[in-house]
């Protein structure tokens, strides 16, 4: 008995180490394409020495809204400016805060954010006792929790197997995954919607110009929300009681705080 047992233990000790070896290869999300001279890029160990980080160069036409619905209500978060705090790129293709102590986390902020229902097209009355903020912050000011991204490649399929689309995307995920709550709006006291909003789910983004483009080696990329990856919803998360699934209309265009040319390649 004691050596099936001790063999019992070594089947679970070899089983253990196996399900750590796949979760780590599951963590190599893909690779940075980031040019240090021409025809040379840096290496993962280069990217993450030189804290390579991306920032917003600008959000299109200066508006990015999160749409979604309140009981039956349309409703748009509307904010004129985007930023992301501390968006290190990894030596595998993912995006994170920095390590260390205390661990930096990476967030992306927007600012001058309003809220608007109704209106002709049901977008378009500001309702100013609805005043958005975050963490008990500047009002029109919305910053997310920590979040983390990985390059992850998006393959279109038919009823046979045959292969239709493939798209390169980044995924942005908030770092609980368990609880997956991406961010509270809080709306005041006075806000015939509620006086709290919760965010959750993952956003993925694509290159507007496809994945030929996203494969470019070019100082800024312009990105835009990539739905069937995407799965925000208010209230709680996607496909759960009371949840109303959301999205982001609108796009940006981010580059390298380095200025150097880059591209991104998902596994």
């Amino acid at each position: 008995m004691i050596r099936s047992r001790f063999s019992l233990l070594g089947v679970l000790l070899a089983a253990i180490g196996l399900m750590a070896f796949f979760a780590s290869a599951a963590q190599a999300e893909g690779e940075w394409l980031v040019l240090k001279e021409a025809g040379k890029l840096l290496t993962g160990a280069e990217i993450v020495a030189n804290k390579e980080k991306f920032e917003v160069v600008e959000l299109e036409n200066k508006t990015g809204s999160l749409l979604g619905e309140i009981g039956t209500t349309r409703i748009d978060i509307l904010c004129t400016a985007l930023s992301l705090i501390d968006a290190l790129l990894t030596a595998t293709g993912g995006v994170k805060g920095e390590s260390g102590k205390p661990p930096v986390e990476a967030k992306v902020r927007f600012t001058g954010c309003v809220f608007l229902s109704g209106g002709a097209n049901g977008l378009e009355k500001e309702q100013p006792k609805c005043q958005p903020k975050t963490n008990g912050g500047a009002l029109g000011t919305v910053e997310t929790l920590g979040a983390h991204a990985l390059l992850k490649l998006h393959e279109l399929k038919d009823k046979e197997g045959k292969l239709i689309e493939k798209d390169d995307t980044l995924l942005i995920l908030p770092d609980n995954e368990t609880t997956q709550l991406a961010t509270t709006l809080e709306l005041g006291a006075g806000c015939a919607f509620g006086e709290e909003l919760p965010v959750f789910g993952h956003l993925s983004l694509q290159d507007c110009g496809g994945t030929t483009k996203a494969l470019e080696h070019l100082l800024s990329h312009l990105a835009t929300e990539f739905a069937p990856l995407t799965t925000l919803a208010l209230f709680a998360q996607r496909g759960k009681l009371g949840a109303k699934n959301a999205s982001i209309d609108g796009s940006a265009t981010f580059k390298l705080s380095s200025d150097r040319l880059w591209a991104g390649s998902p596994k």
